[in-house]
Order: structure tokens, then sequence, then C-alpha cells
């Protein structure tokens, strides 16, 4: 049985073998987890144990890949990190990833869009959170939890590395998921969180009107490109994933879909009367060069309807302004996300571009905690609270929709 105790340091686990980049008595592999692929074959390994190492790594998702590509089917993979919600994880400036409960849900069944952006898929079979020696016999840990921080100071995953035939090809006809992964699809996500997602196209579809020509970056699944298609608008969605764009044509057809990045969009300039780019700018490697493409395929006085996360929301600045918490860079550990751009920054960047902010608002106040939020959603037509109360502050929640021209 081959198991391995990644960056094991000197306190190597018994029976493992141990793997790090600096050669020591205890370290019987030397290899830098940066550098693909590990030394071992395919479908070799039966468990890996690595504490506190995921998150100084530069690519999570290629070394979650790789460590399921050396894996048997059924292996265990035994992960410890900082848990999100604790000092110590910000507080250490080699950590390049925060752990939450949902860290890992994109490469589970969890997650409805796991297939369109890894092949990697593993079976969450446990997760623990481990509070601060302090807080040890404290009462009463996880209802606290939701609304203090620094009562859980690290979190463990216990996975099973699953592999098959059908759900584990990130493109093709085996890699296109079922109707369980459209995001239109109440079970894929909240009632609140299905709501403020359409909600968005609602409102850029109601100012573009019919008989425009319309790009949709970022159009995922296609739902919100065919909402704009079906009303009389030549529509284009665009997105990086291929597995997605096949996935649109299949289940949306109308709309013409183009597999490519928003930082080199394939059309001519002046070429669109209408842009949508909803939540996709924090992905990208280079905002910047997505908008100058953005500007330079839109007409002019041509509208862009865009969205990005704001993690300088109302909670946090209220935890800002009584504890003098520092704000993080992310509303959360988005293991896709690359930058946040916080309201000023966003609207900043916007106008740096040459776009003319025409109108701007906001999507969830994030004012109630998440056990009020879970109630709320269950009262018919209360789930669009959250969502409606945040219009007016655009500044103070969690997602900013702005609507600009050229």
């Amino acid at each position: 049985m081959l198991k391995l105790n990644l960056v094991c340091g000197p306190d190597k686990k018994e029976g493992y073998i141990g793997v790090d980049k600096i050669k020591a008595p205890t370290v019987d592999i030397v290899h830098d987890l940066n550098s693909y692929p590990y030394p071992f074959e395919d479908n070799s390994v039966d468990e890996v144990y690595c504490s506190h190492v995921l998150e100084h790594l530069d690519d999570f998702i290629k070394t979650m890949e790789e460590l399921w590509r050396i894996c048997k089917p059924g292996a265990l993979i035994i992960v410890k990190g900082p848990y999100y919600k604790h000092k110590l994880a910000y507080g250490d400036p080699t950590h390049k990833h925060f752990f939450t409960e949902h860290t890992f849900d994109v490469f589970s069944d969890r997650h409805p869009l796991h297939v369109f952006y890894t092949h990697a898929k593993f079976k969450i079979r446990e997760i623990k959170l481990k509070s601060a020696r302090k807080l040890r016999f404290l009462p009463f840990k996880s209802f606290l939890n939701t609304f203090l921080w620094n009562i859980f100071s690290e979190i463990e995953f216990k996975l099973i590395v699953e592999k098959d035939n059908c759900n584990n090809v990130p493109t093709g006809d085996k890699g296109v998921p079922g109707e369980r992964d459209d995001m239109c699809k109440p079970q894929i996500s909240s009632r609140t969180e299905k709501y403020q997602h359409l909600q968005r196209y609602m409102y850029a579809i109601k100012r573009i009107g019919s008989r425009k020509k319309v790009l949709d970056i970022g159009c995922g699944t296609g739902y919100g490109t065919k909402m704009i298609f079906d009303k009389g608008n030549e529509t284009y969605g665009l997105d990086i994933s291929e597995a997605a764009i096949n996935y649109a044509q299949k289940k949306y057809p109308g709309p013409k879909y183009v597999c490519c990045s928003a930082e080199k969009i394939p059309f001519p300039n002046n070429y669109f009367d209408a842009i949508t780019a909803f939540e996709v700018i924090e992905h990208v490697q280079n905002p910047e060069k997505m908008l100058e493409e953005i500007y330079r395929v839109l007409k002019e006085n041509g509208d862009l309807f865009i969205s990005t996360p704001n993690p300088r929301h109302m909670a946090r600045r209220i935890k800002h302004l009584l504890f003098k918490r520092p704000f993080p860079e992310k509303l959360g550990p988005n293991i896709y996300h690359i930058k946040e751009f916080y309201y000023e920054e966003f609207i900043e960047i916007l106008k740096k571009k040459k776009f003319k902010i025409k109108f701007k608002y906001g999507q969830n106040l994030t004012i109630f905690p998440s056990l009020i939020l879970k109630f709320i959603e269950k009262l018919p037509g209360f789930y669009k609270i959250p969502i409606i109360i945040g219009y007016p502050f655009p500044k103070f929640s969690s997602t900013v929709v702005v609507w600009a021209k050229k």
C-alpha cells in the first residue's frame, strides 16, 4: 500500500512516503509540489496526507487534478488547512488559498458546474472544524461560528477519489452534464442565488430591447444567453469552457456560441449593440485587457452590463469599523476568483477604460446571518428580500451591477 505524506518536513507520519522539496533524513522523495507532473504513476497511490500544504501552493486546481491522477479509485486524501474565519489564515503572507466548508464542493456533485472546469472528482466523506485551544471547552461553537470569527482555527477534509468513464471527462459528449447541472434548476442553488442570477439578465434585457446584436461573455450553461435571444436579439454566447459551450448548444439552441477567452474576443471593432458580462471579470488573468476588448467590439454609445462580487460589503465594513478587522481581498475563498474588486475599485477601472457609468445598483446587502437567510428562503416570495434591499446600496452589497455606455 503506497501512502504519501506531502511536505512532511521533520514530522513524517509512520508508514508513509515522505515528499518534500527540501532534502532531509525524513524525506524519501525530493520534489517541489508546484512542479508537474508528480513522480508517481497513474492510479498508484492508496492514501495522501497533506497538513497545511495546499494553501501555500500556486495552482490549487492543478494540484488536486494531479493528486486525482496518481491516486487509485477509492483512495483517501486527508487535507488540513487554515479555516478562513480565523485571523491566522490571513496573518501568514505565504497563504495563497483559504478553506471553508465548501472549498472542495467544486470537485464533487455538490457543485453544479464541476465538470466544466475540472475533470478531477472526489467524494467528500467528512469535514471537521478544530477550535483554538483557548476555546476547546466553549459550548455551542458551531452556532457561534455563524456570527463570530476566530472560533475555529483549522479545518480537515477527508476526500475519496472517484473515477469513472462518464463524469471525469472535461470536454466532449461524455463531459456534458445532465439537467441537474443547469443553473436554472432550483435544486442547484438556493432560491435567493437563483433569483440573483436571473435578475441581472432581466435588468439588462429590459434595457437592451429587441433586434440588437448582443454578446453574453461568460455565458456558462447558456440560460441567460437564451433569455436575451428569446427577446428577438441576434445573440452570441462566449465562454472559455468547451464543456459549457457544448452543453449550451444542446440545451439552449438558437444563440451562436463561441469558446474563447474574454481577453481576446474574436469579433471586429464596433460589432455589438450591447454586451453582458456577469460575474466574469474576477475570473480573468488580465481584467484591463478584457475591458479593452469589450470597448473595442462595442458600438459607439453601446451598452455594457457588468457585475462582480464586492468583498467590502456591509457586514465586512461593520466588522472593520467595530473590531478593526482588515478587509480580505476576496468575498470568499473561491478558487476560481483571481482578482475581486471592491466597489470603488470596480467603478474606477471602468472609468479608466473610458466607459461612462449610466447606473449602478447592488444585490444582497448581507445584513442577515446565514441561519436567518435559510429561514427567509422557505417563506413564499421572501427569498427575494436580501437581493432587493441591496438595490440602492451598491457600495455595501455583496454584488455590484453596473450599466455603462461606450
